[in-house]
């Protein structure tokens, strides 16, 4: 239970972000840097100085994972990996994510 209750919180952002394009045509597009070691990782996203002092917690979620729980209730029909890459725990994690649509 806590793992889906966590998951639920942490996917509920990035749905919020896809809300309109589920309301118009039960769609999801999600796009973000994911770990793929079958762990999440809580990190600190630090905004450059000079913009403004400030620093966020960042969810970098596990791929499979969210997969997972995304294909409950959504088929994925398309996936991308995208050359943009963070380093995490020294090993390097593209830029990936996909497009889903409601069963």
């Amino acid at each position: 239970m806590k793992r889906v209750l966590k998951y639920s919180i942490a996917l509920a952002g990035i749905f919020l972000f896809n809300a309109k394009a589920i309301a118009q045509n039960n769609s999801v597009y999600l796009f973000s840097y994911f770990n793929n070691n079958g762990k999440d990782r809580l990190m600190i996203q630090k905004v450059n100085p000079a913009i403004y002092p400030a620093s966020y917690p960042c969810w970098i979620l596990d791929y499979e994972k969210v997969q997972d729980i995304v294909k409950t209730r959504y088929q994925v029909n398309f996936e991308h990996i995208n050359d943009n890459k963070i380093e995490l725990d020294g090993k390097f994690v593209n830029y990936k994510g996909f497009l889903a649509e409601l069963k």
